[in-house]
Formats: structure tokens, C-alpha cells, sequence
């Protein structure tokens, strides 16, 4: 019994080291850290088609330019072929916009021709309530891993874009490690 306990306790003491801790803080990739360009987008594309864009993602998207630049460690970049990293953003909860519906019909009119129709209609976004950052490798895109990822109620609220100070302290201590 004593044994066990013996056992025990040597297995908690090893966990606690601060070489393992140490190590487990070596996981942060450090090609985040040494970039130097950034490109922003968001789930639903870049701002080159705001349309597509709900009015909360493209806040998000403002808020954490204006908290890079007070930030200063990356510089944007609006052609992602020179981006090192792109980060990509998407405001949490339900987001409804209105929208032009414009719809031809097979039906005939009393003239003959196809039915048309006009009106408003509404598209409607929908995930979790949480907002994202993502971090990806510019150079393979979004359709892999990111290379770091974190979700919070309201992280990309501005001005101090809580996603971005998690990252932000995670880069200062990747780059004190050696």
C-alpha cells in the first residue's frame, strides 16, 4: 500500500516538473513568432466582397486591425501572397441580413412568359456563440490545421480584442524561449 502511494506521488511530482512545464510551453509554433506579415480575413471570405460579410464579423475584422497596429509586432498585408500568417476571425451567435431576392419561375404568366418575382429576403448565419481567431500557415491556407485557435464569448470585442491579447502572450513567450 505504501508502495502505491510511493508511486503516486513520484508520477504527480514528475508532471509538476518544470521541465515538462517548460517543454509543454516549447509547443507554441514558432513560425507564429517569427512572422512578420499578416493577411485578415473572416469564415465567409475578405473584404473585397463585403456583401457576403456579416456586419459582426466585419466589427470583428476592424477591432482587431485597430488592436495589431496598436500592437505592432505584425504588419498587414492586403495580398495574402505576402502574408506569413492569415488570421481569420467569425463573430459568435446568429446573424441575420436582409438581401435582394430576385427568382424565375418555370410556371407560365398570362402572357406566356416565365414567372418572375422580386422581394426581400434575409439569409441567415448561424454557429456557435462564441467568437474565433484562427491562425493558419499563409503559404498552405484555410483548408488545413490552424496553427493555433482559441474561442471566447465576446474575444473580438474591441478595443482590446481579448483573442488577440491570448495570442499576443503566447508569441512573448514563445519568443523568450530559446
Amino acid at each position: 500500500m505504501a508502495y502505491r502511494a510511493l508511486a503516486a506521488a513520484f508520477v504527480v511530482a514528475l508532471l509538476a516538473s518544470p521541465a515538462l512545464t517548460r517543454n509543454q510551453k516549447d509547443n507554441f509554433p514558432k513560425q507564429i513568432t517569427v512572422a512578420k506579415y499578416v493577411y485578415l480575413t473572416t469564415y465567409y471570405g475578405s473584404e473585397a466582397n463585403p456583401s457576403r460579410i456579416p456586419p459582426d464579423d466585419l466589427k470583428a475584422l476592424s477591432d482587431l486591425r485597430s488592436a495589431l497596429r496598436s500592437w505592432g509586432y505584425w504588419t498587414e498585408t492586403l495580398n495574402r501572397e505576402n502574408a506569413d500568417l492569415i488570421l481569420r476571425v467569425r463573430k459568435g451567435g446568429v446573424d441575420v441580413r436582409p438581401g435582394e431576392r430576385v427568382s424565375v419561375g418555370s410556371g407560365p404568366t398570362r402572357d406566356g412568359g416565365p414567372v418572375a418575382s422580386t422581394g426581400l429576403d434575409s439569409q441567415v448565419y448561424a454557429g456557435p456563440d462564441t467568437d474565433t481567431l484562427e491562425v493558419y500557415d499563409a503559404k498552405r491556407g484555410v483548408d488545413t490545421s490552424p496553427l493555433w485557435r482559441r474561442f471566447a464569448l465576446g474575444g473580438l470585442n474591441g478595443p482590446d480584442v481579448r483573442l488577440l491579447q491570448d495570442l499576443r502572450k503566447a508569441v512573448e513567450q514563445s519568443a523568450k524561449q530559446p
